[in-house]
């Protein structure tokens, strides 16, 4: 493991953080970098697109409106075990419906759970990433 005067992030882009660790998330895993960071990752101009999508169909409240009723202080746009890991049958069903909403969602827009998942791909040679099954077959 690095030391604390040179333990830094594994930056900034996908490609500069796979030139200097053969495998990322190993390197990652040991400790040996504190955090992998993909600067831009995704566009800017993509995200507020994205962002204006959320508002306006509900997912998000939003932050321009000072006198919105809607109060959240956690936003989660898809499945959360944090939220409803307490009930596997609901957690399912939710997950279910996200699969739906994620099939449309990123319509015309650079899709960023497919940007995460091929970035984790890249940070796991010879691992294989994909979504979470249960044995029945149910994705989430």
């Amino acid at each position: 493991m690095n030391t604390l005067s040179n333990w830094f992030p594994a930056e900034p882009d996908l490609e500069t953080v796979c030139q200097a660790y053969s495998d990322p998330i190993y390197a990652l895993s040991q400790a040996e970098v504190p955090a992998i960071i993909l600067r831009n990752a995704y566009s800017p101009t993509q995200c507020q697109g994205l962002i204006n999508r959320f508002t306006n169909m509900g997912l998000m409240r939003d932050e321009a409106d000072i006198n919105s009723a809607d109060k959240r202080s956690r936003i989660d746009i898809g499945t959360s075990l944090g939220n409803r890991g307490g009930d596997k049958a609901k957690f399912l069903a939710h997950a279910k419906a996200t699969e739906h909403l994620f099939n449309f969602l990123f319509d015309g827009f650079d899709n960023p759970v497919d940007l995460i998942y091929n970035s984790l791909t890249a940070l796991s040679p010879g691992k294989e990433v994909k979504v979470a099954r249960e044995p029945d077959g149910a994705r989430y």
